[in-house]
């Protein structure tokens, strides 16, 4: 990370060189990279060592939230492929869904098959019943 360059001795009560030597360096939007450097006396601040403690801390904050940014960037990058891996488990459970529905209508259809089948012969049996009795009688 680029750190701005240390505070000079200026001898003008800190608004002079030491004051434009000390920089506050800003983000640039894009590639993370830092490109501008505003001095701490065209801030309209006062250079001193509450300036350097704040320079100090707006570096913390800035470090604080790139960690945060990184870490938001692996959880998204972990609920992507839970998504990934949920979407093909999904996939996968829908086609065996599919194929056991299609074997229990097959059975089904097979069965219904069998009923009618075994109805007809219980029907003729029936009949053939009728046919002795009338026979003996």
């Amino acid at each position: 990370m680029h750190r701005p360059p240390a505070a000079g001795s200026g001898s003008d009560g800190g608004i002079g060189e030491g004051a434009a030597a000390r920089a506050v360096t800003s983000p640039q939007h894009g590639e993370g990279g830092f490109a501008a450097t505003t001095p701490v006396a065209a801030r309209g601040g006062k250079a001193g060592d509450g300036d350097d403690e704040g320079i100090v801390s707006l570096y913390r904050e800035l470090e604080h939230l790139e960690l945060a940014l990184l870490q938001e960037r692996q959880r998204i990058n972990t609920l992507m492929e839970e998504k990934a891996a949920d979407k093909e488990a999904f996939t996968r459970d829908i086609a065996a869904l599919e194929s056991m529905l299609s074997h229990a209508c097959a059975e089904r259809d097979r069965l219904a098959s069998e009923n009618a089948a075994l109805c007809a012969e219980l029907a003729r049996l029936q009949v053939g019943d009728k046919d002795q009795i009338r026979s003996e009688a």
